[in-house]
């Protein structure tokens, strides 16, 4: 900022200076800026000042994009953390079905192996047990291995 500030006014600066000293050469013996035609030119308070509110100015634009970066990581943060609670949501939910599914399958086998068990003890307590359906025996062992592992 003071460098454009700078660029900007220097033209006018040394025309005016030229025309208050007409008859003076322009020498590169100083510093820079320090002297003009051999005249020794003080640092006025108004470059401090200068300098003083482009510093401020800067801290401030800097400041604010700081702020701006900040915000716009902490979007992108809870965006990523609604991702990741939203698939761990489903997948819990999946979860969960798939428990469910299991559990009544579960059940479904518990109550088909009690119906064999209590046709298989009917088929026992019958006179001859000759008469007992043998495929009743079958799926009730068959029930009762797939069961238990």
């Amino acid at each position: 900022m003071l460098l454009f500030v700078m660029k900007r006014h220097s033209p006018a600066y040394d025309k005016v200076l030229k025309r208050i000293f007409p008859d003076c050469l322009e020498t590169n013996e100083g510093a820079g800026r320090s002297s003009y035609c051999g005249f020794l030119i003080d640092k006025a308070g108004s470059v401090d000042e200068v300098y003083q509110q482009y510093h401020d100015e800067w801290t401030l634009v800097e400041g604010a994009a700081a702020k701006l970066r900040s915000e716009r990581e902490n979007e992108v943060w809870q965006l990523r953390i609604e991702g990741q609670a939203e698939e761990q949501a489903q997948w819990q939910a999946e979860v969960e079905q798939a428990r469910r599914q299991k559990e009544e399958a579960m059940r479904q086998k518990e109550k088909e192996l009690g119906r064999c068990k209590q046709q298989w003890t009917r088929c026992k307590l019958s006179m001859s047990a000759m008469e007992c359906d043998t495929s009743v025996a079958i799926v009730l062992f068959s029930s009762s291995s797939t069961f238990s592992s």
